[in-house]
């Protein structure tokens, strides 16, 4: 007998096992060991075992590939109070930046200097912003 696997449809296979059986059975004075005779059975089982005829181990694969893909493109989530601040934070330096400019129009200041100034309020803006939230 080769080294080959051989497809047995599972319907047949107990009818195939039993005529190994009969087969390995002596027929005349011949005795075979109890231990041979297990041996051969459990190989001709081993043998006659169905296979599966699609792997599933690349499916896994491919799976746990794109999982870990979708997790890493995915962007982070936004909350609300995320966008609470941005909108606050915008609206204040915008209206605080129209005033500036209309007010320090007449005084002469440059605009690196109504940039510096506008940036140090926005910055204090975040800190009162956040220390609101923190309070309620």
């Amino acid at each position: 007998m080769n080294n080959e696997n051989i497809n047995i449809p599972e319907e047949d296979l107990n009818e195939v096992l039993e005529d190994i059986e009969q087969m390995l059975k002596p027929q005349c004075e011949f005795k075979a060991s109890d231990t041979l005779k297990d041996e051969v059975l459990a190989r001709a089982r081993q043998e006659v075992k169905p296979q599966r005829k699609v792997k599933i181990w690349p499916w896994v694969a491919a799976a746990c590939a794109v999982g870990f893909l979708m997790l890493w493109l995915t962007p982070p989530e936004k909350t609300q109070k995320d966008e609470a601040l941005h909108a606050y934070l915008v609206s204040t330096y915008l209206a605080k930046h129209q005033r500036a400019v209309y007010n320090q129009m007449d005084a002469r200041e440059s605009f690196e200097d109504i940039e510096r100034r506008l940036r140090i309020e926005g910055a204090q803006l975040k800190e009162e912003f956040k220390m609101s939230n923190q309070i309620n």
